[in-house]
């Protein structure tokens, strides 16, 4: 089954130029129906409806899981690699929710910004009831959301909240309707739905440097059984492995204590942080860890021995070390599309 009927190169330039793009119509007839009836029986199923970090809103969130012949990852990576200029190498699928806002939603929300992980955000309309409306502010206040959790907000002076920056400031209004498709940086841009009450979406969330805090890329779960499956082997096992950041690693840095003292820290997604040593805190930052100077996050594999630091820190599940199979996968997304993290200091 096809999910989008769109063309993205079709819309790369829009994107690229005026950083958000809605494409009337976008997904097949087939996925809508799909999707429609994949709603009717999980909306009825309230053990299903998620919870926990970074969770939370005016709405009900499901897991979206795919039968067989949806090729979510794969079709998802051809368009946002052709559309938005995410690396196909490197894709990562964040989030894939199916979101449900309910009959008493506010109809006039505070905008908010995605996860760090939600480089490209993408909304395909399943139920949009009259007057229902997403607004953005792609222009304005562009500065990228550096947490994985829901804390921005909070973590704002008064003066530089949304509600304030934002007062007065229009934003573009998108009346989608169901079978539509959006997508705009969510980390980067300011957002709302306006008169949400019933509305259905499926939310999906990518990113280019392998940041997956809520663990919902299929291939994020393998890499951990591989690399725990290479760990039982023993050192022979580790010969061609290549160390990796762990796509749920929150950030690397330092905290000072009342006490006066400075340790370094490595934090997991919906864990404490854990202490690690100085020599690990500084593997960590070659492996990319506390992103470029550019502000780029990048997860850059290898170009560290395989040594005791690197086999404690995958242990603690920090690292992942890939194989040439999990490799070769990776080079092979790459081709087919064109023929860390923040930390506090």
């Amino acid at each position: 089954m096809r999910l989008f009927s769109l063309d993205p190169a079709e819309h790369a330039e829009t994107y690229r130029s005026r950083g958000w793009v809605h494409v009337r119509d976008g997904v097949t007839p087939e996925f809508l129906d799909h999707l429609r009836e994949y709603v009717d029986v999980h909306r009825r199923r309230s053990e299903e409806v998620l919870h926990g970090t970074g969770i939370r809103g005016a709405k009900d969130q499901y897991l979206y899981d795919p039968p067989p012949e949806v090729e979510l990852s794969a079709e998802l990576c051809d368009v946002v690699s052709t559309m938005c200029g995410v690396e196909a190498a490197s894709f990562t699928l964040a989030e894939r929710h199916i979101k449900s806002y309910s009959p008493d939603a506010d109809p006039a929300p505070v905008a908010h910004k995605d996860r760090l992980a939600s480089q490209v955000s993408i909304g395909v309309s399943i139920e949009v009831p009259e007057g229902s409306h997403l607004v953005l502010w792609p222009e304005v206040h562009r500065e990228v959301n550096h947490f994985l959790t829901a804390e921005l907000r909070e973590s704002l002076a008064p003066q530089d909240r949304p509600d304030v920056i934002l007062d007065g400031v229009p934003g573009v209004e998108i009346y989608d309707r169901p079978g539509d498709v959006v997508l705009f940086p969510g980390s980067a841009v300011w957002h709302l739905r306006r008169k949400s009450a019933s509305t259905v979406n499926l939310y999906l969330k990518c990113n280019d440097f392998d940041c997956d805090p809520l663990g919902e890329d299929p291939s994020t779960e393998q890499r951990r059984l591989a690399t725990a499956e290479r760990l039982s082997q023993g050192i022979e096992a580790l010969t061609d492995a290549v160390a990796v950041l762990s796509r749920r690693l929150e950030w690397v840095g330092t905290l000072t204590g009342r006490d006066g003292v400075t340790r370094p820290f490595a934090k997991m997604w919906d864990r404490p942080p854990m202490l690690v040593s100085d020599s690990e805190f500084e593997l960590l930052e070659q492996l990319g860890a506390r992103g470029a100077p550019n502000g780029k996050h990048t997860a850059r594999a290898g170009g560290v021995p395989i040594d005791d630091d690197v086999l404690r820190l995958a242990g603690r599940e920090v690292l992942d070390l890939l194989g040439p199979e999990e490799r070769s996968r990776r080079a092979a997304s790459g081709a087919r599309a064109t023929t860390g993290v923040g930390a506090p200091v």
